[in-house]
């Protein structure tokens, strides 16, 4: 079960929608906004629809534009529309796993300094060198707390 405060893992779903609830929280830092005004956009690849709603919400409510992916597949694609400042990838999805797209985000000169944060709930040995050695900019395993998630996305973004 998901909470505003902890992310865990439940049963994975077909894809991740974009969702509109509004949190009834609202953290007390929020992000910093670029001299244009424009929020940073985080795409977030996870085929599981509990984890996507907690982070849009806790996400959002901090600052941050969030846009979903709920496969590898659909994560290249959007990444593509979207033009993420920083991008929340699951290792395990289906169809092209989160590893696999790392790679191909690294592979494109467009992705090449986009900061890539690796989230897994099924860590085992190995995994957190195989996400870094595909590209993946930091590796995090789940569950983890939001708060620590929002610091280190500040320590991967570049300056707004």
């Amino acid at each position: 079960m998901a909470t505003r405060e902890t992310v865990h893992y439940a049963e994975p779903v077909d894809n991740a929608a974009t969702h509109a609830s509004p949190p009834d929280e609202q953290p007390a830092v929020a992000a910093e906004q670029n001299p244009q005004g424009a929020r940073p956009k985080i795409l977030v690849a996870d085929d599981n629809e509990m984890n996507a709603l907690a982070l849009e919400d806790y996400l959002t409510a901090v600052g941050y534009d969030l846009y979903f992916a709920g496969d590898g597949e659909q994560a290249l694609e959007r990444a593509e529309e979207v033009g993420p400042d920083l991008i929340l990838m699951d290792i395990q999805m289906p169809k092209i796993s989160g590893v696999e797209a790392t790679r191909r985000l690294r592979a494109n000169p467009r992705f090449a300094d986009t900061p890539i944060l690796a989230l897994t709930a099924l860590a085992m040995p190995g995994d957190r060198e195989l996400c870094l050695a595909a590209g993946a900019s930091a590796y995090i395993a789940k569950p983890f707390l939001l708060k620590d998630l929002v610091r280190t996305i500040r320590e991967w973004l570049p300056a707004q």
